[in-house]
């Protein structure tokens, strides 16, 4: 996994060695070399262990994709020749890293999707970042419709804290202010997943359908858009075989509900559109919902070719 880490610009001198100014591998140092403003790092990350390696860090002002691209090349050149087994690379859904997987000779804009290249190296979005990018898309554009045309509105989201606010109380759901007016916070994974989650979809459900609110009228669409976004963050956040339902890891007595579920989930993503009629996944803001796709089919190619086929591992946990 590789990313970048915004730095404050600063220049210092520790013993002989300068830090601070841009660094791709020159070592260059001097008035002529600029400081730079951010670092991309570069992570090793076990499927079948407990460990993480940072195995390189560059300085620079910033990337472009053929950079990314040709800094992640010998990355991988050196795990092979450290007879490491590279199974996927996850990387932010960022414009640049689109650009790269394209470089590199991807396909993850338009059908058919292949988010992978020289016919072995699987690209994964990062599930974090793009369940913050769908929060960011649900809370600006407030509506947009369903694959059978119906209304998805971040209207009953409001309205239910506002409920549980002027109650005093809880439909066992962590909503709050912090959630609605995400902007501030908008870094924060735990925020967008709270409010994309199955126990906000619940208490929407039981708003307009055992208390017969009339403002939570017509909300089954939204209800149903956060179950989905619950369920594919979930299969995309696994960990523990120890764990139930889509937060196990995928293994050969989870694979067939699974592997539905997936395919559901992509034919729900693909069809989603916005007011003007346009497909989200073909919109500027797509990436959150694109990301999705593209990792539904990386996740399935990935378990078949090292759990089915090689019986290199016994189950694919999809969390960090």
């Amino acid at each position: 996994m590789f990313g970048k880490i915004k730095i404050r610009e600063e220049a210092e001198i520790i013993g002989k060695k300068h830090y601070g100014y841009v660094n791709v591998g020159n070592d260059l140092c001097g008035d002529e070399v600029e400081i730079a403003k951010e670092i991309l790092v570069f992570m090793v990350v076990a499927v079948n262990g407990y460990w993480k390696l940072p195995i390189g860090f560059l300085p620079a002002k910033s990337f472009t994709a053929s950079e990314k691209a040709r800094l992640l090349k010998i990355s991988l050149d050196l795990l092979k020749d450290a007879n490491c087994n590279v199974i996927a690379i996850t990387f932010d859904g960022i414009a640049s890293n689109l650009n790269m997987m394209q470089y590199l000779g991807a396909s993850v804009t338009t059908p058919p999707y292949k988010p992978y290249f020289n016919r072995k190296y699987i690209m994964l979005f990062d599930p974090c970042h793009l369940i913050k990018l769908i929060r960011n898309y649900f809370g600006d554009h407030k509506v947009f419709y369903d694959n059978i045309g119906r209304k998805i509105e971040f209207k009953f989201v409001q309205q239910l804290h506002i409920l549980q606010k002027n109650e005093g109380l809880h439909l066992a759901n962590k909503l709050s202010a912090r959630h609605i007016n995400f902007r501030t916070q908008k870094m924060k994974v735990r925020l967008a997943a709270q409010l994309l989650s199955r126990s906000v979809a619940i208490a929407i459900d039981v708003c307009e359908n055992d208390l017969h609110i009339s403002e939570f009228e017509n909300s089954s669409a939204t209800v149903q858009f956060l179950h989905n976004v619950n369920n594919i963050f979930d299969i995309f956040n696994s960990r523990n075989l120890n764990n139930l339902g889509l937060k196990k890891p995928l293994c050969p007595s989870n694979k067939a509900d699974i592997f539905q579920n997936l395919d559901e989930l992509y034919e729900y993503f693909q069809n989603l559109r916005c007011e003007d009629g346009r497909f989200l996944i073909s919109t500027p803001k797509r990436l959150g919902f694109l990301g999705f796709v593209n990792n539904i089919i990386a996740l399935k190619w990935i378990y078949v070719n090292y759990v089915e086929k090689q019986d290199n591992l016994k189950f694919l946990p999809t969390g960090e």
